[in-house]
């Protein structure tokens, strides 16, 4: 447990470090929407991404294309930090209701 604790904050921590200058080019050729990136198949952003509500994610994953298969960790981690409402508005009940029913 403590191995894979470590190794994922060393990781966070060394990110910066590790930035490749000659990524950059590929992202922009591959940007999908903005702090949105495809490449092959697999669905990046940026881990200093603001958290969203949890309305705006259930609209920016309906709206994703389908070939998308795989999820990076960058956005795994987006995902995580979503902004959870105390309560179910109007909007996130119709939401939830035109997506799933």
């Amino acid at each position: 447990m403590y191995t894979f604790f470590s190794t994922v904050m060393v990781k966070k921590f060394t990110r910066p470090i590790l930035f490749e200058k000659q990524n950059i080019p590929l992202l922009k050729k591959h940007r999908y929407k903005k702090n949105l990136f495809i490449i092959e198949d697999k669905l990046f952003t940026s881990f200093n991404r603001k958290s969203e509500s949890l309305n705006f994610l259930i609209k920016e994953l309906i709206n994703l294309p389908e070939t998308i298969q795989y999820f990076d960790r960058s956005y795994i981690n987006f995902v995580s930090k979503t902004k959870l409402p105390n309560k179910q508005t109007n909007e996130l009940k119709k939401v939830h209701k035109n997506t799933f029913i």
